[in-house]
Order: C-alpha cells, then structure tokens, then sequence
C-alpha cells in the first residue's frame, strides 16, 4: 500500500492517457556552490529553562476499530466447502463431430460507413471515493445502457449500446448503425461480441440473430437460426480453443458454428428431459464446453461426445444458473439466481460456495478476472471484487462511485483497465495504475487532511493530519485515535507531523504547542515548548540527523534551530547569519552528513563538521527557486522538489540536472517526492507524475525514466500535493 496526501486499426491499445510520446531531455549543468561561510550559532541559556514534562500514557489499550485501506474486508465466514462429483448416472452421449453441418444461410449486404465522432475523455465521478472514471453520452457514447464489450486483435474497444454499436481508438468513436431496430429509437439487444480468427466481429443479439462484420471486405451478414432469434438476452457466445463459435439459445439448444467454412452443426438438446435452454457458456483448459442454465449444469467432452451432469450439492444447488466463468487457475465460478456463487475446481475434486453468509447479498452473473487474480463479479448490487489469495472481498456501487447500481458486465482490457458497463454508461478503473482510495472520516481516519506518515518497527502506521494523529495496525485491520491519550494540542490550521529518532522513540511536531518525544517502551510522552528552551513553536518541518539532533524550521522569520536532547541545547541560525530565506519548508541529510535546507528563496547546505553554511547557485547567481521537497537516492543524488520543477544535485559527478513539465511532469510546482522499488513519485499541485527507470533512456547525467502523470482524468480525486506527505 502506498499512502500520498493531498488537499482537498493499427495494433494499439486504448488509453484515456493523452501524455505525449516524447519528451525533452532534462537539461544539465555543472552543479556549482557558493563560498562556504562559517556560522555563528546563537545558543539560549539552558539554565534558565524548566525541565520538560514527562506524562505517562497507555496507547496499548486505547480502543480500535476495523479499517480497511484498500476497501477489501474480510469474509464475514470462511467459504463453505465439499467434496464435488460428476451425476454419472445423468451422463449422455452425442457425438458432434458427426452432427450435420449445414451452411449458415447468412445474408450479406455493404457495411455502411460508420458515423465518426470526436470522444471526450473520461470525467472522474463525483461524490466518488476512489478512481473511478465515467464514460458516457456526454463523451460521445451513442445511449447509456451498454451490454457488451469486446477488445479486438488491433486494441480497438468494440462497445455495444442500446442506440449503437461503436468501435473505440482513444480518440474517436466510430457508429455502426447496421442492426435492425426493435422499435423505434432502441437496437437489438447485444448479448455478445467476439472476434473471429480471421478478425470478423460477432455480434449476438437478443432478437436479430448473429451479425458478422467484415471491416476488410466491407460486408456485413447476418443469420437468424430457427427459435433462435427470440428472446437470448444475456445469452453466450464464445470461441472455444479449436476455432469453433459456440452460441448458447433461450430453448433451442446449442449451435456451433465452424467460422472457417461458415457451417453449422445443432443439437437441440443436451439431455432427453431438459428444455433446450443452454444459457451460459465456458471453456475450461482442458477444452470442454461448461453449460449453465435454469435447470442445471453440464460438461461436454466434444472429442469424446460425452455430457456429464455437476451432482446437485446438499449444501447449496447449482440450478437456475445465471453465470459462468473459468478462472486461469481452471476454477469454474458458478452464480445462481438464489444462492450466490459457487467455485469448482474439478482437479481437487472440490466445490466452495460465497453467499450471504460471506458478504455477497445479490446474484452474480458476469464475471472477469483481473491482472492481480482477482475476480470481478457483475451484480444487481454493484460488482463484488474477491481477492482468492486473501480471502477479502470489495464491493463498488453507486455510493462510492459507479454510475449505477446493477451492473451488467465487466471487461479487463490489454491496458489494466476494468470496463464496467451499467444502464447509466460505462466507469473505467486503471487496475495496473494507481486505482486511488480517498479515505476520510467516515472510514476511520480522525480526519483527511493528511500531512504525515510513519512506519514504526512493528509495522504500524502512524497518520498525522490537522484532525488528530491515528495508529494503523495492518495485521489486526484496525485504527486507534492517539493524539488525545498522548495530551497533545496545537493550532488547529495545522497538521501533525511524526518522525522515528535513531533511540526508537517518535518525534511529534505539534505547531504551536511545539515538540513531543514518545517513548514507546516506558510509554511516556515529553513535551518540549518554549518553557524548555524552544524557539519555533510553529515548525514547518522537522529532521533528526545521524547523531539524533533535531533541525526545525518556521513558517516565517527565516530562523533554523538546533536541538540537541542528550546535552539539552537549543541553537538557532538566521538571515543575519547566512541562512537565504524567510519560510523553512524541509530538511534533508546528505551522505556526507550535510543538512540540506530548502527554504522560499534558495537551498542552502550546512555543513556541520565544518560549521559553514553554502547556496546552490546556477550561472553565478544563487539558485533561488522557491523549494519544499527532498529525497535522496541510491546514487546519493539529491532531488529537489520546487515550485519550478524538480532539481537533482549529483555531488559525486558534480552535475546539476533539471526536470520541468516539457521533460514529462504534469506540473512544475512539485510538493512531495516519494521512491518505492525505484519507481519516484512526484507530488504536484495539479497531478502525480511516477517515474519508472529506463536505461535505455540514459543521458550524460544518467537520469533515464519513463514518465507517466495521473491528474482527475486518470482518476485521482484529488490532484493538489502540497500537503507533501508519503
């Protein structure tokens, strides 16, 4: 989990990410310093100073509740499980092979030019709590209740709503308008698409029968079998691993058609007593066809022209079957009308069930697994996301985001993202970007305006915000308030900000009270104000350096402090000491242990073995960008997040390299710089730019990254950083 703070034809795939291709290269220079110049400390008399006050606290039994970061809980139960067997007695035998094949009496006129309108990008949901995007009308889309979807071979989206069939690029929409009318101003119903081997698209529809557009050829056939063109909504079709197109009907059995020669084979029924309803279709790996319908579940072995028949289980049945999927573990996901979700897995032998009892309180009837395994379960009640690993489930609704509650079918595109169609349009989540959470109040947090995070040696994590400081324990899923047991008080117009000193206790910064130190192990909180020798009650930013010392630094008056706890000294430096700046924003330590000060008007470095203060400087003058960010990375090269762009100062190959929004940032007011894995995320004041490194993109200074920016577009909620908290 990754925690950032904010204030309030050709073969492509299709991305709502309209970045440019190539960027400008960082500009570097020589990395130039001023003259050093020595310091004179201005050291308060401790002797006149009250001791500080040492409070006892129990933070150990300060009462939790439940939270969930990422929205997956927990099954309320574990799922129920059994042992899962073949009725061999309902087996029967139909030889396929041998079935007639008959030509498909298609008929084939010219495909009509589509109508081509320009799209709209997506527009983040309002009232949403994490990154979900809308596409819909007012984007272009032709109607709002879609049905189905489909990825072709080249990346192009193929759409199907109630007032068209569209094929989507990212950029345009183009309008098929070739089925037939139901009544006036509604197409067909399309329960289906896929795309042949030879690239023709397939679309079943609920009353028109099958049409096949050939984009090359400029044709487009259509077919209506006897019985079969009635009523098949929500009906399957799918193209098993041999090339044949299976189509499941209301009461007619099942066709497979063989798209080579445009033949087909029929058997009107499965079994002698069944209706001829083969409503769901799905291929296993071992290529048998799975059948759901009212009245049960069947298994073809089309090369051996066997049926078997899924034993109804004690537990929970497995008729009126309204779903069917096959995961990549070869897990087949049942949904039933009444009793939720069943989950085979034939090579175990084995059946689970996820119900009522576990969380699941509608009727699942699509299904689609995303990047991660986890499978997304389209419901009248939102989509369920179950994560099998973890045993966790999420659920996504029109209360945190979607445009509607029933949901009719999801789809995982070549670019992550999860398509949820709905009778309100379409939301888009980016599964391999950064799906965002916002958490708030409501979700446990003292409140969302977050400015700072720690992570402590038992995992926990500590949240400072402007509402309260809270203590997240990831194993237990639980939160506790804090800052109220610790008897802490500050200016309410500013956060809490937390850091580990090296002896295992925490740093709070608490504004206008001033200092506190927590020590975990006796439980105690001491606070150090003005009465104990503190100068800057309003710090800004705070940093402990390798020998434990505390640097603070204001809003205003330009004034640096010193503390030294051990020898209980308070220190300060100033504008009439050297120091360039009158608002302190951030402190950051070197590999050489010199302090680095980013303040309003300059960056200046300390020098604490030599007592002497320097200034970035650029062309002779000093570097007087207005900063607030620092991050050090493995090569000890120290990037500086400024509202100009980001600077990294390489101290080793003395090279000063510059990043702006030409060379891939969203936005050049940068607020915070976070590395995890390699991968630097930026904080801006108008969107997120992740660099990921690319040694192909190397340059003299050695800065190589690919650039990708997220703003309210991409499905961030919130896009201003300058809280700076990661």
């Amino acid at each position: 989990m990754m925690a950032v703070t904010s204030c309030n034809n050709k073969s492509k795939t299709v991305s709502f990410n309209p970045e440019k291709s190539e960027f400008l290269a960082p500009s570097t220079i020589p990395l130039e310093f001023s003259k050093p110049i020595k310091l004179e400390w201005h050291v308060d008399d401790s002797s006149r100073f009250e001791s500080a006050i040492i409070k006892k606290v129990d933070l150990e039994n300060l009462p939790s509740k439940p939270f969930y970061p990422a929205g997956f809980i927990p099954l309320n139960v574990p799922m129920e499980e059994s042992s899962f067997n073949f009725n061999v007695l309902q087996d029967t035998t139909i030889n396929f092979k041998e079935l007639p094949s008959t030509a498909i009496p298609f008929k084939t006129s010219i495909l009509e030019s589509p109508v081509k309108v320009q799209a709209s990008l997506p527009k983040i949901e309002k009232n949403a709590a994490i990154g979900i995007l809308n596409f819909g009308e007012d984007q272009g889309l032709p109607g709002y209740v879609v049905s189905a979807m489909m990825e072709d071979s080249n990346g192009m989206m193929w759409i199907a709503t109630d007032k068209g069939l569209c094929r989507f690029d990212s950029e345009h929409l183009e309008i098929y308008d070739l089925i037939d009318p139901i009544f006036t101003g509604a197409q067909a119903y399309v329960t289906s698409i896929l795309e042949d081997k030879k690239g023709r698209i397939w679309v079943y529809t609920s009353e028109n029968g099958i049409y096949v557009i050939d984009l090359q050829a400029g044709l487009v056939s259509n077919v209506i079998f006897s019985n079969q063109g009635i009523n098949n909504i929500f009906y399957s079709m799918i193209m098993d691993s041999r090339g044949l197109i299976w189509i499941g009907t209301l009461r007619d059995g099942i066709y497979i058609i063989d798209p080579n020669d445009n033949t087909f084979r029929h058997t009107p029924q499965l079994r002698p007593e069944d209706n001829g309803n083969t409503q769901n279709l799905a291929e296993d790996g071992k290529g048998n066809i799975w059948v759901g319908s009212p009245t049960g579940l069947s298994v073809i072995d089309f090369d051996e022209g066997k049926i078997k028949t899924v034993e109804h289980q004690k537990e929970f049945s497995l008729v009126s079957v309204n779903g069917l999927f096959i995961d990549s573990e070869d897990r087949i996901w049942v949904g039933t009308a009444e009793n939720g979700v069943s989950i085979i897995d034939s090579n175990r032998a084995k059946i689970q069930h996820l119900g009522r009892t576990q969380g699941i309180t509608g009727s699942a009837h699509h299904f689609t697994e995303g990047n991660n395994q986890n499978i997304w379960m389209s419901s009248i009640d939102g989509v369920y996301i179950f994560d099998p690993a973890n045993q966790k489930l999420k659920r996504l609704n029109a209360s945190n985001g979607l445009s509607d509650d029933p949901v009719v079918t999801t789809y995982l595109d070549k670019q992550g993202q999860i398509w949820i169609a709905s009778a309100k349009g379409l939301n888009l989540m980016d599964t391999e970007g950064l799906m965002p959470n916002f958490l708030t109040a409501a979700d446990g947090l003292s409140g969302p305006d977050t400015w700072s995070f720690l992570e402590d040696k038992q995992g926990d994590l500590w949240i400072g915000s402007r509402q309260g400081i809270d203590i997240y324990n990831h194993d237990k899923n639980q939160i506790k308030r804090v800052d109220q047991e610790l008897q802490l008080t500050k200016s309410p117009g500013i956060s809490y900000r937390i850091q580990q000193i090296q002896n295992g206790n925490y740093l709070i910064v608490a504004p206008r009270l001033g200092l506190a130190v927590f020590d975990p192990i006796q439980q105690t909180i001491k606070t150090i104000t003005p009465a104990q020798g503190l100068t800057t009650v309003f710090p800004a930013s705070s940093l402990v350096d390798r020998d434990g010392r505390i640097w603070t630094g204001a809003f205003q008056n330009g004034v640096v402090e010193l503390i030294d706890l051990k020898n209980n000294t308070f220190k300060t430096i100033s504008n009439k000491d050297g120091l360039i700046g009158d608002f302190i924003w951030e402190f950051a330590e070197d590999d050489l242990g010199q302090i680095w000060v980013a303040t309003d008007k300059a960056i200046n470095i300390i020098n604490v073995a030599d007592n002497t203060i320097s200034h970035l400087m650029r062309n002779g003058s000093v570097e007087a960008r207005n900063s607030g960010a620092f991050y050090k990375d493995e090569a000890q090269r120290m990037w500086i997040g400024t509202r100009s762009g980001i600077l990294i100062a390489d101290q080793k190959k003395k090279l000063l390299t510059t990043i702006l929004p030409e060379n891939g940032l969203i936005n050049e007011a940068v607020y915070t710089l976070y590395e995890n894995k390699g991968i630097v995320y930026v904080g801006t004041g108008n969107g997120l730019t992740v660099l990921t490194p690319n040694p192909n993109k190397l340059s003299n200074s050695e800065i190589g990254f690919d650039f990708k920016s997220y703003g309210k577009d991409q499905g961030l909620i919130y896009t201003d950083f300058n809280a700076g908290g990661a």
